[in-house]
């Protein structure tokens, strides 16, 4: 379940765990540089990686209607108007960093 806390970590912890990659890394690899490393060993980097399941995961809840994070996406956007950019969920005013950033509206902003 680590990509759902991903878009809930704070900044600082993500850079943290950015940090801590970038020192294993160069425990694998001592004289090498880290993008180097990241290439020779055929590895994305962990926000990349965590983005990717994010993706995959709300991609899987809204295409699914039995899923079970389904239940818990906004109601869809139905405008008749012709938009230059086409929102597909209703997201509701949020007041704090904290809600616009939890996975599901993060993941519904996103798409």
């Amino acid at each position: 379940m680590a990509p759902v806390f991903h878009h809930s970590l704070p900044k600082y912890l993500m850079n943290e765990l950015v940090r801590i990659e970038g020192r294993a890394m160069k425990i694998i690899q001592p004289n090498t540089d880290y993008q180097a490393v990241l290439v020779n060993l055929n590895i994305e980097p962990i926000i990349q990686h965590h983005s990717k399941l994010c993706n995959k995961l709300f991609r899987a809840a809204r295409s699914d209607p039995s899923h079970k994070l389904n239940s818990l996406l906004p109601p869809k956007h139905d405008s008749s108007y012709n938009l230059r950019k086409k929102r597909i969920f209703d997201i509701p005013r949020m007041r704090t960093d904290r809600a616009k950033n939890s996975f599901i509206m993060a993941m519904c902003m996103n798409f």
